[in-house]
């Protein structure tokens, strides 16, 4: 080969792996910014369990109303992260399907208010349902205040609206809905007493395991999700505020429609 013919192909040589190169930074570049991006895919891990009086205070002159009772009642909650493309994919390369993580299998409805709004939007929903059974729909006069906090520590959303309404019952009739047990569950609560869905019901499981639950409720449609706790705790589905009542008012306080 001439010198002239080895230069040119020394040239060209080079020009390829130029032009190889610059696609190998391209394509980096391209995968680093995918991979970063989010995957829309949500994984929930259990969260605090939080008294329900540090986000729901209710001051009331009626002799039954105690607010130990409401000191007694928390809510259930569960950290909330959503998954880069990157993460998920290098999630499913892991070896034990134990250690992988489990996005919530149960779709729920989104808001697009701010986790704060939806939380103060839970809490008057629920004095208002209250009242609903305690002074058959007559709010004005009862001498109830609601002193609403909208978040603790990042804590928001509407899974605690059945559990602020039990609560608010149980401190303003003197009924011991908990009794001696240790009542704790998740679901939303519509204005006509429905229970709705909420995400990461398992995971919210599991704190109440650990924090001594005895008797968990919880959406009916959920309860696939939770039912493998059964052996450590009484777990009740429930679709309305009605039903939730039927469990713990064991002293038949409330005249259910």
């Amino acid at each position: 080969m001439s010198e002239n013919a080895t230069a040119v192909w020394k040239e060209r040589l080079s020009v390829k792996r130029q032009i190889l190169t610059v696609v190998v930074v391209v394509l980096a570049v391209l995968f680093g910014y995918w991979y970063q991006q989010p995957s829309g895919v949500k994984v929930f891990t259990p969260g605090p369990v939080i008294p329900v009086i540090s986000q729901l205070d209710l001051q009331e002159t009626s002799p039954a109303f105690d607010r130990a009772d409401l000191a007694r009642w928390h809510f259930l909650t569960v950290v909330s992260k959503e998954l880069s493309n990157g993460a998920e994919f290098l999630d499913g390369f892991k070896s034990d399907p134990a250690d992988r993580l489990e996005p919530s299998p149960t779709p729920v409805a989104t808001s697009d208010s701010s986790p704060e709004v939806q939380m103060t939007y839970s809490q008057l929903t629920a004095f208002l349902v209250a009242g609903d059974i305690l002074y058959d729909g007559e709010l004005d006069g009862t001498g109830v205040e609601l002193d609403i906090h909208s978040s603790v520590d990042g804590v928001g959303g509407s899974s605690a609206g059945l559990i602020y309404t039990l609560a608010i019952l149980d401190a303003s009739t003197g009924c011991d809905l908990m009794g001696p047990r240790m009542v704790s569950g998740t679901g939303t609560i519509l204005r006509n007493g429905n229970v709705g869905l909420v995400a990461g019901a398992k995971q919210k499981a599991i704190s109440a395991v650990e924090a001594g639950v005895e008797i968990f409720v919880v959406p009916t449609e959920l309860l696939p999700e939770v039912q493998e706790f059964s052996a450590d705790m009484e777990i009740h589905p429930v679709n309305h505020l009605y039903d939730a009542l039927e469990v713990l008012d064991g002293n038949n306080c409330f005249s259910l429609r």
